[in-house]
């Protein structure tokens, strides 16, 4: 979404924290295409990230049919569906330090 439009902002709820980084120009669907992200993990000296997300399609789905999506369409776009406390337990112990 383009800055400064619906959709181009975040969520009151999801205001980026004094500290946090912070991506910029994000021009398509990619994260890496057109920003800075690259730069700002290299520069972090971020070897590992966890990307999330859902198309466009099934985001819709999952508003109309949650348990549909998460049983048919989730299995179908993604390696595996885990629960939080599944996830970080299956991360690396030095991932899994702080």
């Amino acid at each position: 979404m383009a800055a400064d439009t619906w959709g181009g902002e975040f969520h009151p709820d999801f205001q980026p924290r004094n500290g946090e980084l912070r991506v910029h120009e994000r021009w398509t669907a990619g994260g890496f295409a057109n920003t800075d992200l690259d730069f700002l993990l290299k520069q972090h000296h971020v070897s590992r990230i966890v990307l999330i997300g859902m198309r466009v399609n099934t985001c819709i789905d999952t508003t109309a049919a949650m348990q549909a999506t998460s049983e048919v369409n989730a299995p179908a776009y993604v390696h595996a569906v885990l629960t939080v406390e599944e996830f970080i337990s299956a991360l690396p112990p030095a991932a899994n330090s702080s």
